[in-house]
């Protein structure tokens, strides 16, 4: 879950995980180009939440992939000023 969305300034992602493992989280723009790697390391079982800063990125629409496992979720966030 990504919020808020869209976004001025701050958003915060949750996730869920069974177990503890590698979790990586990337920021892409709207063409695919990876813009930022925000997380790639060990995230403990349960909910877990990742604050993001927007203050270097343009407004605009984004893709925020995260990879648990073989598992990738994609979600749409709208970055405005």
């Amino acid at each position: 879950m990504i919020y808020p969305n869209p976004v001025k300034g701050t958003f915060k992602i949750n996730f869920h995980i069974q177990a503890e493992q590698k979790v990586i989280v990337k920021l892409y723009d709207v063409t695919g180009r990876l813009v930022e790697k925000v997380f790639d390391g060990m995230s403990m079982s349960g909910v877990n939440e990742i604050t993001i800063k927007t203050d270097k990125f343009c407004a605009g629409i984004y893709f925020i992939s995260i990879e648990v496992g073989r598992e990738i979720i994609a979600r749409k966030v709208i970055l405005f000023r």
